[in-house]
């Protein structure tokens, strides 16, 4: 092989390792500028370098210097992809949807009725839903918090996970639980509309929903709580009248995740090959017919809803295929595998 041979071979594959980097960052809602991406990403050089590689425009460049760069990137995206897990969900996709637009109106909203309530089963997507708000910038100040039987045992356990969660030292946080309360009004009148974001809801007891309906009345903060469908009914019979007032003069809006349609199953499905897809350089996706995604989500209802969906498409990357050669026979075979993982 002469030079100029391994020269067009470095500079084809240093173009290709480009493309597929560059589809990566198109998967990403929002889209990253190729400034952030280029920061994000220090491997690709300067913008400048990253616009003349999609381009094809070698010229003035060390290919063979870039190339390991950009090799690196690529593996870096790709495992991402592979770690990303059952975390992940897309910013149209309806669950997200209902929760962001709930909390961006809720943003620009005066009142007392400042309680957002996302309810739902397993898998249904109320903690993505969260993730990807604390990542809208548009969502403005946001502190994520997960209740459980175990952290927020009592008002106490709540109230120091909270200041926590708001910046406050564990040095600096008082040791009566009066002073507790005290210092958590100082520093959320201090954020001003912050949103506190609180997973796994349903195992708050009546006397934190009461500190929470105090907190709403005192502060200007706005309050989200995800949790099982039996949030609801929970504050409906919680003892405590205080609470009940939660759900009738306090709360802006009630979500109920139900798990995904047809449409948006057939996108969640297709998103997720094309992210494995991008690694085997594929162009091309399948198309399934309309009776099959029904199936899929037929079954979903009942094991898992979104996260079943995740478990199919590994179910049928297991099986070897190129991403063209998976039609709806392999798509139902790793649709009945996925429940037999769960049985």
């Amino acid at each position: 092989m002469n030079t100029t041979e391994n020269k067009e071979q470095l500079e084809a594959e240093l173009f290709r390792t480009g493309t597929a980097i560059e589809a990566h960052r198109n998967l990403i809602k929002p889209l990253p500028s190729i400034r952030q991406w280029c920061k994000q990403w220090p491997g690709l050089g300067s913008t400048k370098m990253w616009s003349k590689i999609l381009k094809g425009d070698f010229t003035q460049m060390k290919v063979e210097a870039q190339l390991p760069n950009y090799r690196g990137v690529l593996a870096a995206l790709q495992t991402q992809v592979v770690e990303r897990g059952s975390d992940d969900l897309y910013t149209d996709l309806a669950p997200a949807q209902a929760v962001m637009l709930a909390a961006l109106r809720l943003m620009h909203h005066h009142g007392k009725d400042r309680l957002i309530l996302v309810q739902g089963g397993s898998g249904s997507s109320k903690t993505s839903c969260l993730q990807l708000l604390s990542q809208n910038e548009a969502a403005g100040s946001m502190v994520m918090l997960e209740a459980s039987d175990v952290t927020w045992r009592s008002p106490r356990a709540a109230i120091r996970d909270m200041l926590r969660g708001l910046g406050v030292g564990e040095e600096t946080i008082p040791a009566a639980t009066a002073d507790m309360v005290d210092e958590l009004l100082k520093v959320l009148k201090r954020r001003g509309r912050v949103i506190i974001a609180i997973d796994e809801a349903h195992h708050l007891n009546g006397s934190m929903l009461n500190l929470l309906k105090m907190l709403i009345n005192k502060t200007e903060a706005l309050f989200i709580l995800a949790g099982m469908k039996t949030l609801f009914q929970k504050l409906r019979s919680v003892a405590s009248e205080e609470a009940k007032q939660l759900i009738h003069n306090r709360l802006f809006a009630k979500i109920t995740l139900t798990g995904p349609d047809v449409e948006g199953a057939e996108m969640f499905l297709t998103r997720r090959l094309a992210e494995v897809a991008v690694g085997r350089e594929t162009t091309t996706l399948p198309s399934w017919k309309k009776a099959t995604i029904k199936a899929i989500v037929s079954k979903s209802l009942n094991a898992g809803h979104w996260a079943y969906l995740r478990r199919v498409v590994d179910q049928v990357l297991d099986f070897g295929l190129s991403v063209e050669e998976i039609d709806d026979a392999s798509l139902l075979a790793g649709a009945e595998n996925a429940l037999i993982e769960i049985s």
